[in-house]
C-alpha cells in the first residue's frame, strides 16, 4: 500500500484578536491557514513547509511576527495529509465590507453589486492587502474620504502588495496610479488582481532608496521601522498641495511617526485608530502656503 504523502507544519496558538495583524506581518513564503476556537476565542495558526528543513525558518518568522504584535508564543512541529490543506486556507477570507461603498471579495465567492458600491476583488495568495487588515482599511478609508476632492489626480502606491489599494484609487476615479513593492512575488500578483478589476494601474518592482516623481497622493501602507527609515523620501515624493496617508502603525508608534514626518514639511490632518492600529492623513502645503 503506497503510503500518503504528509506536508509539515509548523503551528502556534495566540488570541484571536490578532488574528489580521499576523496574517498581514508574518513574512515568509509559505502557505498559512488558521481557525478560531469559538468558545475560547483563541486563534490556531499553521504554516505549511515545503520541506522539513523549513522548520527552523518558520518557527522564527512565527515567533518574530508574535513578537511584533506584544506575543510570545510555543510553535509545535507536526505532519498532516496533502490533501488536507490543498484549499483550506480559502475558506478564511470571505466578503468583507470596508467602507459604506467599499466591499471586498475573493474570486471564488460571488457578489452582487448594490448601486453605488464599489466592489474589489482580491485573490490574497501570499501578498500582503486582503482588507482584513485595520492598516489596509485605514488606508481605504481616507481613498473613499478623499476621493471627491482629488477626482483624476495621480496616484503614488509604496508597498503596494496585492494591488488592493491601487486598485480602489481608480475605482474611486482617482487618475492614473504607480504601485511599487520590492518584493518580487508581489509584482505578478498585483498584476493579476489589477486585470482581474479591469482597471489600469503601473505596478513595478522597486524599492524606497529615493524618492519618486512627486504626485498629488501618496499611499505608504507599511510597518513603522520602514516609515521611519524612509521617511525624507516618502515625504519628498508628494506633490505640493497633496496628501499623504501612512499606515501599518501601531497606536504606541505613531507619535515618533507624526513628529517625524511633520518635521520634514507634512502635516497631519487627520488620523483614526483601527484596533491596536492608527493610520494617518497628512497634506503637503501649496508652494502659495509656504511663502
Amino acid at each position: 500500500m503506497k503510503a500518503k504523502k504528509t506536508i509539515p507544519v509548523v503551528s502556534a496558538t495566540f488570541p484571536e484578536s490578532k488574528l489580521g495583524a499576523f496574517l498581514e506581518l508574518i513574512d515568509c513564503d509559505l502557505n498559512v491557514t488558521s481557525y478560531t476556537d469559538a468558545e475560547t476565542n483563541e486563534c490556531h495558526v499553521d504554516l505549511y513547509l515545503n520541506d522539513p528543513s523549513e522548520r527552523s525558518s518558520a518557527t522564527r518568522a512565527l515567533t518574530q511576527t508574535a513578537e511584533l504584535l506584544g506575543l510570545k508564543v510555543r510553535p509545535t512541529f507536526t505532519t498532516v495529509a496533502a490533501e488536507d490543506w490543498k484549499t483550506s486556507w480559502r475558506r478564511f477570507f470571505h466578503i468583507d465590507r470596508i467602507t459604506k461603498r467599499v466591499v471586498v471579495r475573493p474570486p471564488w465567492e460571488d457578489y452582487t453589486a448594490k448601486e453605488g458600491e464599489l466592489v474589489i476583488v482580491i485573490d490574497p495568495g501570499i501578498s500582503f492587502g486582503t482588507g482584513k487588515h485595520a492598516s489596509t482599511r485605514g488606508c481605504i478609508h481616507y481613498l473613499d474620504r478623499m476621493a471627491a476632492r482629488f477626482r483624476g489626480k495621480p496616484v503614488l502606491d509604496l508597498g503596494c502588495g496585492s494591488g488592493i489599494l491601487s486598485i480602489c484609487a481608480r475605482k474611486m476615479r482617482y487618475g492614473e496610479v504607480l504601485g511599487i513593492d520590492n518584493d518580487p512575488d508581489c509584482i505578478p500578483s498585483a498584476r493579476k488582481n489589477i486585470a482581474r478589476n479591469r482597471v489600469r494601474a503601473e505596478i513595478r518592482l522597486g524599492d524606497l532608496s529615493h524618492p519618486f516623481e512627486p504626485r498629488p497622493v501618496v499611499l505608504a501602507n507599511i510597518l513603522a521601522p520602514i516609515l521611519l527609515e524612509f521617511s525624507a523620501n516618502i515625504a519628498a515624493s508628494v506633490a505640493p498641495g497633496g496628501i499623504l496617508v501612512l499606515s501599518g502603525i501601531l497606536a504606541t508608534q505613531y507619535p515618533e511617526i507624526k513628529r517625524r514626518y511633520e518635521a520634514l514639511g507634512v502635516r497631519e490632518t487627520r488620523s483614526r485608530r483601527f484596533g491596536e492600529w492608527k493610520t494617518g492623513l497628512f497634506t503637503k502645503p501649496d508652494r502659495k502656503e509656504t511663502r
